[in-house]
């Protein structure tokens, strides 16, 4: 099960409490990795996440799976609160008779149960052993926190929240979203830095700490569900909650410095006002005073202790909303949520330490962050981010960084910044889940192509000439003939406008062929039979658009191609 509204409407009626936990095992997932299960750097947990996200209907909803992983049943709503138990009831059947079953069993999904049956599918991706022998002694399994993963080095931030009522107790009901929260979010190495680089350039009483930290503190520091985020922007002008930072400020002083550390009291006002329009719409106004402790050793932070108080008001939806028009039960708009109304105090803690496994010496590094995160980033996971961003982003794999024969200097400053690019890129695939495939690709692709623009002026002040020219050489590579098509290519081999109008036809009638293929997946076709066919049709297209080159434009491209670095292993 995973989305928000879901646990809430589903899970706040005690006698479905009752039955999940004598028949079931609850499982609450994380929506950016069932949704974008590439974004998950292990490659057992991820084939999980790629089941269920073929099994899903929507960005959202509740499914039911045996031990081995396969999905029984996938729902997006019920028709009323019965039908939750219903819905139990109906899972646990299907369990027992396909207990012993050696093919794969059928995925039944509804749209809304048991009104609402949509097409069934069957999911015959061969079972990883990891998954059916369970992990290798000594390995825990990643998922087994249930913690988005930061990168290594970082802080691991845990945050709750709670609404006061009129005496300024906490609200005892602790199911909805609007009394109680709970979050996470990394501090990166480089922002710790940035944090010890200010206060060891203390002269005054008062050392102001830098915005991006603080503005990161406060940014999860409200009530509600994720749409609600004051300041979130999905399309700008579009899906984008208007929020305006009035002020953000958080300043520390010296308390006691230790033989290692040094423990810095903190303290600080925040207050963003939001007009929400996201998916509802309303206002979102939180005003916070903050207090607290950071303990820093070397260039990173030991411990953050953060506390704060305030008010905030929510509106969301609640003049506008189908359960006001509608008598229905809640579980019939889970995707929608319900309305919200609250003004009240609030009260939010803050308590980070250093992610597991991470070394003391890391703390003794140099202001200038010599520190090599990056070499905890799985080379698989750098795979992920940089297929979805294409381009130099080939740079940060091992076998490109061997090829273009890089300097020490030269791989620290690469690996430095390879944690926050790939931060950065989740947080974008977080944001744009939601969207309908064609606003996500257009998203996607401006993202794409910032993200391109921004490291390309970091690699021209970190590479040298030859290193950018063979870099190139690669990238073109990976691209094939269908880089032919970059405007700077073709001004470089002097495509005439004949041969751009042959190569667009190749490629049109490329994607007449591939576009039933990706229907067939999204629809819930098995991908590993569809994507060898989807490479197979490019492969015979990319002849095609080569074969349009004259011969002297042949030979300047594969001048421009250079040696054949393979990458595929």
């Amino acid at each position: 099960m995973y989305a928000g509204a879901a646990r809430e409407a589903v899970f706040s009626k005690p006698e479905v409490i009752r039955r999940i936990n004598g028949d079931f095992v609850a499982l609450a997932l994380r929506a950016p990795s069932v949704n974008r299960p590439d974004s998950v750097p292990d490659k057992d947990e991820r084939w999980l996440y790629e089941r269920i996200n073929r099994a899903k209907l929507a960005p959202q909803g509740i499914g039911v799976l045996k031990s081995d992983g396969q999905v029984l049943a996938w729902v997006q709503m019920f028709d009323k609160d019965q039908s939750v138990l219903d819905f139990l009831e109906h899972s646990l059947k299907r369990f027992q008779e396909t207990a012993d079953a050696k093919e794969p069993v059928v995925t039944q999904r509804y749209g809304r149960f048991p009104s609402d049956e949509s097409r069934d599918l069957i999911d015959k991706e061969k079972l990883p052993a990891v998954i059916a022998d369970g992990h290798a002694k000594g390995k825990s399994c990643p998922a087994k926190s249930g913690k988005e993963p930061v990168a290594a080095g970082s802080i691991l931030a845990r945050l709750v929240g709670r609404a006061l009522d009129d005496k300024g107790k906490p609200v005892a009901d602790t199911v909805n979203q609007e009394h109680y929260a709970e979050d996470q979010f990394g501090i990166a190495p480089a922002m710790q830095q940035a944090v010890a680089k200010a206060l060891a350039n203390e002269g005054t009483e008062r050392v102001r700490l830098p915005d991006d930290f603080s503005k990161l503190c406060a940014t999860h520091a409200h009530l509600g569900h994720i749409d609600v985020q004051p300041c979130l922007c999905m399309i700008k002008g579009k899906a984008e909650n208007k929020g305006e930072w009035k002020r953000c400020e958080f300043w520390a002083w010296k308390v006691e410095a230790r033989n290692e550390t040094t423990l810095w009291q903190v303290e600080g006002e925040s207050e963003v006002v939001s007009d929400v329009a996201i998916n509802g719409k309303g206002v979102h106004n939180v005003e916070l005073t903050w207090e607290g402790f950071i303990d820093v050793k070397g260039t990173r932070m030991t411990q953050l202790l953060l506390s704060a108080r305030g008010k905030e008001k929510l509106e969301f939806a609640k003049d506008d909303h189908p359960l006001k028009r509608e008598k229905k039960d809640e579980v019939a708009f889970l995707p929608g949520g319900r309305p919200v109304d609250v003004n009240a105090g609030v009260r939010y803690g803050i308590i980070g330490e250093p992610v597991a496994g991470e070394e003391p010496k890391a703390a003794k590094e140099p202001a200038n962050g010599s520190g090599d995160a990056a070499q905890e980033i799985p080379e698989e996971a750098r795979r992920q981010f940089i297929n979805a961003l294409g381009g130099a982003f080939l740079v940060f794999r091992d076998k490109v960084l061997d090829e273009l024969k890089v300097s020490d200097d030269q791989k620290k400053k690469l690996r430095q910044r390879l944690p926050d690019v790939v931060k950065e890129t989740m947080d974008h695939f977080q944001k744009i889940e939601g969207l309908k495939p064609q606003e996500r690709e257009k998203e996607h692709q401006a993202y794409r192509q910032k993200a391109q623009e921004k490291l390309a002026a970091f690699l021209k002040e970190t590479l040298k000439e030859d290193q950018l020219k063979r870099l190139r050489q690669v990238e073109l590579q990976q691209e094939g003939a269908f880089a032919l098509g970059r405007p700077d290519i073709g001004k470089e081999l002097k495509i005439t406008d004949e041969q751009r109008k042959q190569f667009m036809a190749v490629v049109e009638e490329m994607q007449k062929k591939i576009e039933p293929l990706i229907k067939e997946a999204q629809s819930g076709g098995n991908p590993q039979e569809i994507m060898p066919k989807v490479m197979k049709i490019r492969k015979e297209h990319e002849g095609k658009i080569e074969a349009l080159l004259t011969d002297a434009q042949k030979k300047q491209w594969q001048e421009m191609l250079g040696k054949r670095l393979d990458l595929d292993d």
